[in-house]
């Protein structure tokens, strides 16, 4: 049987989890940005402008 790549998953520095989950939750408590499960796409680009203006990349890596 061949053995089966694992998928590579994104580090993240407690530090940079810790922003990350901020700029959700804030992301979460605008009512343009929030639906009924989690934030729009339009709210994730801005989680994820924030994290690059801090050097965070959300990529995998």
């Amino acid at each position: 049987m061949e053995q089966q790549m694992k998928k590579q998953r994104a580090t993240w520095k407690r530090a940079d989890e810790k922003l990350l989950l901020k700029c959700y939750l804030a992301a979460r408590n605008d009512a343009s940005l929030e639906t009924d499960k989690g934030v729009k796409p339009k709210g994730w680009a801005k989680i994820v402008a924030r994290l690059a203006k801090e050097g965070i990349s959300a990529d995998k890596g």
